[in-house]
């Protein structure tokens, strides 16, 4: 009587002929190439979105003449876009979430002192011109009253 040899194995896919295999090889690079197509669209379409959304709003004050308005509109797409990085970043690894909040709070900490500077700067410039003109206290009067 022959030896028979069993031999079980597990997480493999086997085939008589090997036609069933080459048969899902073939769906799956199907499968690949779509996927590859897909992505490479919505690339295109989220760049064509981001540029058309940009253009956009940097005409709002040409077109309105209210520049204040499209400075606030701007500041609000930059914090969403940085939200979105930090969402992002979390999903890759909280460590590099962790890395993009500190980058903004940097970013956000330098933007805070030049702003301050700003301001300190603005009221020393009006200062001197109050006491040039003589309108040295706030009410105007030139003794202080």
């Amino acid at each position: 009587m022959p030896n028979l040899v069993v031999r079980l194995e597990t997480g493999t896919q086997t085939a008589g002929d090997g036609q069933e295999l080459q048969e899902q090889g073939g769906t799956q690079k199907k499968d690949n190439k779509r996927m590859a197509a897909i992505s490479v669209l919505s690339n295109f379409a989220i760049s064509q979105g981001k540029a058309i959304l940009s253009a956009s709003i940097s005409q709002i004050g040409i077109t309105t003449g209210d520049y204040i308005k499209q400075e606030q509109i701007q500041r609000i797409v930059g914090y969403a876009q940085d939200a979105i990085g930090v969402g992002a970043a979390f999903l890759v690894n909280p460590v590099v979430g962790a890395l993009a909040v500190a980058s903004l709070g940097i970013k956000y900490g330098l933007e805070i002192s030049a702003n301050i500077k700003q301001v300190e700067l603005e009221n020393t410039k009006i200062t001197y011109m109050r006491d040039r003109s003589g309108n040295a206290t706030l009410n105007g009067s030139r003794t202080g009253d």
